[in-house]
């Protein structure tokens, strides 16, 4: 009897106490999410309103040119070497490229991948270090056009509700768009097409899928990848991003092997500053910095149009330097 009683007393307070731990769980939650609503509402106030995306084009850095009478190119100058290219232009090839390379879910998130973002957290917490960022594209748009590279978790939550704002007011192309034309991605290239011009000397829509490929791959670090100063790397991550093509259904096994096994095929950008006209350019730059100032030379995109002809020009130099040597010799 006294087991049955003893048993019936701990039945009903392990009732209870169950009942008093459900209680502090739901109360638990309920400050949570509290203290959740108040800190949003605080990042939401402070947070500045999201770029205007469509006019992208017109107010990106780009490059200043000077040309000839005859057409020809005298010089380029920019602190961004970009070339804004709609994405009606773009390749499907290199969309697809970048896709792999940084966000293979993006058309299908809400501008927030909270899969990726709890891989970045464990990794980071593993690591002990602020490594792993967990990005969307679209996060990466909000961070470069208006947020900056601080790794902070203050700077973390503002790219998030950016993000958001961004994915609800602007079709998934037009985030895409500012991404592959903005984008740093090494030897003063920002965007796809200045670095098509800057590693193939070739417009984005010339380019294979290899070249795709690498262009995609130098997203995550130019700088270690870069072809010009670290060629294996390049290749590896190159292969890398073509793998990921093939994973994600962009490519079949034996095209992905195809481009994999080609090498790489570099035309490095040839500055014309110093070879064609230099002290006229040298001129024009500086009268151009004068006139309007070094943001108008360097962000701009100004096309200036000159009336010297390289063709006479270097024959008039020909003619002084040879009579200067022949008069010399006298």
């Amino acid at each position: 009897m006294r087991v049955r009683i003893a048993n019936a007393a701990d039945g009903g307070f392990l009732y209870w106490l169950a009942k008093l731990a459900a209680f502090a769980v739901a109360v638990v939650l309920a400050v949570v999410l509290v203290l959740l609503t108040l800190v949003y509402g605080f990042f939401a106030r402070t947070t500045p309103p999201p770029p205007d995306l469509r006019n992208y084009a017109t107010v990106a850095p780009s490059v200043t040119r000077v040309y000839a009478g005859d057409g020809s190119l005298l010089g380029e100058f920019a602190d961004e070497w970009r070339e804004v290219v709609p994405y009606e232009k773009l390749p499907k090839k290199l969309v697809e490229a970048f896709i792999s390379a940084e966000d293979h879910e993006f058309f299908d998130h809400g501008g927030i991948y909270f899969k990726g973002i709890l891989r970045a957290v464990w990794r980071d917490l593993t690591s002990g270090e602020f490594q792993q960022g967990g990005s969307t594209i679209t996060q990466q748009v909000a961070k470069q056009l208006l947020l900056g590279s601080e790794k902070t978790l203050a700077r973390k939550a503002r790219e998030a509700i950016v993000a958001r704002r961004l994915e609800a007011r602007y079709p998934k192309e037009d985030i895409l768009s500012v991404y592959i034309n903005h984008i740093f991605l090494g030897s003063g290239a920002f965007g796809a097409q200045a670095a098509a011009k800057r590693y193939f000397s070739k417009d984005v829509w010339d380019l294979d899928v290899g070249e795709m490929a690498l262009i995609a791959g130098l997203a995550r670090s130019p700088s270690r990848d870069s072809p010009l100063v670290a060629p294996d790397n390049a290749r590896k991550r190159r292969d890398e991003i073509l793998d990921r093509m093939e994973r994600y259904g962009y490519l079949t096994e034996a095209t992905a092997a195809e481009w994999k096994a080609k090498p790489l095929e570099l035309h490095p950008y040839r500055d014309v500053f110093l070879t064609t006209e230099p002290y006229f350019a040298e001129q024009v730059r500086r009268f151009i910095l004068a006139k309007y100032g070094a943001d108008g030379l360097m962000k701009r995109g100004l096309r200036v149009e000159t009336s010297v002809l390289p063709v006479t020009d270097g024959i008039a130099y020909e003619n002084v330097n040879f009579s200067t040597r022949k008069q010399d010799k006298r």
